[in-house]
């Protein structure tokens, strides 16, 4: 099961988080953008391959905003988080 949590990070960046088998994965665009990072696409290509992964969700949980459909996002672990 997979259950969606939004943290802000300094008030102003939402940062959402999904857990998968019990373990926190964090949207790496909004991490980006918490943390200033312009490309979000660069910034991930460096991580190992372990510390993310494409999520798609299904068809009862949706990380986009409404009206946007499924989205494919990649998350990042917690190790991955902190490398960034």
């Amino acid at each position: 099961m997979n259950a969606l949590s939004v943290f802000s990070f300094q008030e102003n960046h939402p940062v959402r988080v999904v857990l998968v088998n019990g373990e926190p994965w964090f949207v790496a665009v909004d991490v980006c953008k918490a943390l200033g990072l312009t490309n979000p696409t660069k910034s991930v290509s460096a991580l190992d391959e372990d510390e993310k992964q494409l999520f798609s969700g299904d068809s009862n949980f949706k990380l986009g905003s409404a009206g946007k459909g499924a989205q494919s996002l990649i998350i990042l672990n917690e190790s991955g988080l902190y490398t960034l």
